[in-house]
């Protein structure tokens, strides 16, 4: 129960980091690394206690949710064509699937990063840095194993 409740913080960091950033960036900036904190120590919380039903499936929803609020917000159809590369590799039960999240990663990092939102820029790097390294991490294990 914690887990959810640092996760749901998180997320209402980010919105008024978003809130905030016309008025100077300083606050904007501090209250979304607040918020990856959050984030993170709400995913590890998750992650040691036993995990529930209602959690269980909460990655596939906001994984198919988050381009289309993208599409949405910003009217970009890459972001759909991103969300058409994240919906099969959420439901493929292989290994292979990290071959549809690093392309999707990596549209939607560099799709964020040309937005004129600092929080979308934070994001699209973020996305970039962690599409790079499990493309990179899986593409080593691959070569090695074979």
């Amino acid at each position: 129960m914690r887990g959810e409740v640092l996760i749901v913080l998180s997320f209402f960091l980010v919105a008024l980091s978003a809130y905030f950033q016309n008025s100077g960036g300083g606050l904007s900036l501090a209250l979304l690394l607040v918020a990856f904190f959050v984030l993170l120590a709400g995913v590890r919380e998750l992650n040691r206690s036993r995990p529930s039903k209602r959690a269980g499936d909460a990655h596939l929803i906001l994984g198919i949710l988050l381009p289309i609020l993208l599409f949405l917000n910003y009217g970009n159809p890459l972001y759909l064509l991103a969300g058409a590369f994240l919906i099969p590799a959420f439901f493929w039960k292989s290994e292979k699937a990290v071959l549809l999240l690093v392309p999707a990663g990596l549209l939607m990092g560099w799709l964020a990063m040309g937005e004129n939102s600092s929080v979308a820029r934070f994001v699209g790097a973020f996305l970039i840095a962690v599409s790079i390294v499990v493309g990179t991490a899986s593409l080593y294990f691959w070569l090695r194993y074979r």
